[in-house]
C-alpha cells in the first residue's frame, strides 16, 4: 500500500513486483490476499475524420469520495463529458500528495493528484468517439506496458516503459493508431499496486457523416438555392 510512517516519511515497498511479460492479450491480476498497498470504434459504417483539439485529463479537483483515502469509489465515467466520453477502470481511483501517495518514489507529474489501479491494471475506455493518439506519464517500480485496441477489440499495437520511480525522469507512454481505425481502448498494465498514472492525454476523432447523409443535405442546399434564384 502506498503508506507513510508515523513520522510523515514515506515507507519503502513492501515487495517488488516482477514485470509483466509482453503479449497481446493481457489477463487482468489481482492482489493476493493480505498484501499491502505498494506505493507505487470502429464505429461501424463510419470511418475516422481528422482529430479534434487534444484533451488532457489531470486527476486534479476530482471529488474526494473518489480519493482512496475518502472512499476509494471507480473513477469510472467521471470524465465521461468530455470529448470522446473517456471512462476508467476497473478500480481506477485517485491517490494524492498528503494522503496515501508515497510521493517521494511516485511523484505526480503535475499537481497534487495521480491514478492508481488499486491493485490491478487500468483500463480507459473511449464510448463516444475513438482516440487518433493517447499519451500518458507514470511512475513504477518495473515495467509498464499499454495496449491499444479498435472497436472490435482487435489489438492495434503496443509500447512499454521502464521502471522510474523518484528523481528519474517520468516514464513516457505515448501511441498512435495509424490507418482508418481510432484506439476505442487502452489497456495499461504494471507491477500490482506499484504504478501511477497521470496526465493522460488524447485526440478524439470525430466521425465522418454517412455519404448518404451527405448527399441528402447537399440535395437540399441545391433545392434551396434553385428556390431563391426563381423567386428572385
Amino acid at each position: 500500500m502506498l503508506r507513510r510512517a508515523a513520522s510523515g516519511l514515506p515507507l519503502t515497498l513492501f515487495a517488488q513486483t516482477p514485470p509483466h511479460e509482453s503479449h497481446p492479450h493481457p489477463h487482468r491480476r489481482t492482489v493476493p490476499p493480505g498484501q499491502p498497498l505498494d506505493p507505487c470504434c470502429r464505429s461501424a459504417g463510419r470511418r475516422p475524420a481528422t482529430a479534434v483539439a487534444q484533451v488532457l485529463l489531470d486527476f486534479e479537483g476530482i471529488p474526494s469520495s473518489y480519493n482512496y483515502d475518502g472512499g476509494g469509489l471507480n473513477l469510472g465515467g467521471y470524465y465521461a463529458g468530455q470529448p470522446g466520453g473517456p471512462t476508467f477502470g476497473p478500480q481506477a481511483t485517485v491517490l494524492e500528495v498528503g494522503g496515501s501517495l508515497n510521493d517521494a518514489l511516485y511523484p505526480p507529474k503535475s499537481g497534487t493528484a495521480t491514478l492508481w489501479g488499486e491493485g490491478q491494471d487500468i483500463e480507459l475506455t473511449f464510448t463516444t468517439a475513438p482516440a487518433q493518439s493517447v499519451r500518458l506519464y507514470y511512475r513504477s517500480n518495473a515495467e509498464v506496458f499499454l495496449f491499444a485496441y479498435d472497436g472490435l477489440n482487435a489489438l492495434l499495437g503496443s509500447t512499454s516503459g521502464a521502471a522510474s520511480l523518484g528523481g528519474d525522469p517520468e516514464g513516457l507512454l505515448d501511441f498512435t493508431a495509424s490507418g482508418l481505425d481510432g484506439i476505442a481502448r487502452v489497456l495499461i498494465l504494471g507491477p500490482a499496486g506499484a504504478f501511477i498514472v497521470d496526465d493522460v492525454a488524447y485526440h478524439p476523432v470525430p466521425v465522418v457523416p454517412e455519404p448518404a447523409h451527405v448527399a441528402l443535405v447537399s440535395g437540399l442546399g441545391l433545392l434551396g438555392f434553385a428556390v431563391w434564384r426563381r423567386r428572385a
